[in-house]
């Protein structure tokens, strides 16, 4: 390499460092996984909001198919929200005045070709607190949804039904399911589920830095 080249070169690394390093700070941290949205309010990490309505919903700052999806919210108990995988697959939250944990590892829906639908959608595990649900299939979009039309990717959307909730530490990292072989019913065996594949093959990104 020729000493021009390899200032070139130092020069190109060093202003690709300088244009990550602006953007990272530009970077909004206080929603996490989740764009920035004027009805919801950043503090230390937390965003919060009582607006109802997936019109008022925080969303995903990635499109995905597959996905794992990790947040933990707060709310009154009584309140109630949903979240919606790919805008389509309802999770329901339900407040209980503490800290809880959500973790999903969903599976998209797969079509062939000529878009003909192969194979529904399914959680393939759903945990709220110490409560776990898994294999849980959708033959459609869930009520409410923002779209009714099934489709292979799509954001997620956070939307309050009843209620004042705060959300913190939220990822949406896409995953790799295709080797997994979904069961036939809502909770099917999970012997279809090897270990292997419980990782899946996931971009190791931290979305929004919490």
């Amino acid at each position: 390499m020729s000493e021009f080249s390899g200032r070139v070169a130092v020069l190109t690394v060093a202003m690709l460092a300088s244009f990550v390093a602006v953007h990272a700070a530009d970077a909004p941290a206080g929603s996490g996984a989740f764009r920035d949205r004027a009805n919801w309010t950043a503090t230390d990490g937390v965003v919060s909001s009582s607006t109802t309505g997936i019109d008022n919903a925080l969303v995903s700052r990635v499109t995905t198919a597959d996905s794992l999806t990790s947040l933990e919210f707060k709310a009154p108990a009584g309140a109630h929200a949903t979240l919606y995988l790919l805008g389509r697959y309802a999770v329901p939250m339900t407040g209980n005045g503490d800290w809880q944990k959500l973790t999903v590892r969903m599976r998209a829906p797969r079509f062939d070709a000529g878009y003909n639908k192969q194979s529904n959608a399914v959680a393939l595990e759903i945990t709220t607190g110490d409560k776990t649900q898994r294999n849980v299939i959708f033959e459609g979009a869930s009520p409410g949804a923002r779209w009714s039309a099934e489709d292979m990717r799509g954001p997620a959307f956070f939307v309050i039904d009843a209620g004042t909730f705060a959300v913190r530490n939220s990822r949406h990292d896409p995953a790799n399911f295709d080797e997994v072989t979904p069961p036939a019913v809502s909770g099917g065996d999970q012997r279809e589920i090897a270990d292997r594949h419980r990782g899946a093959r996931q971009g190791a990104v931290h979305l929004g830095g919490l």
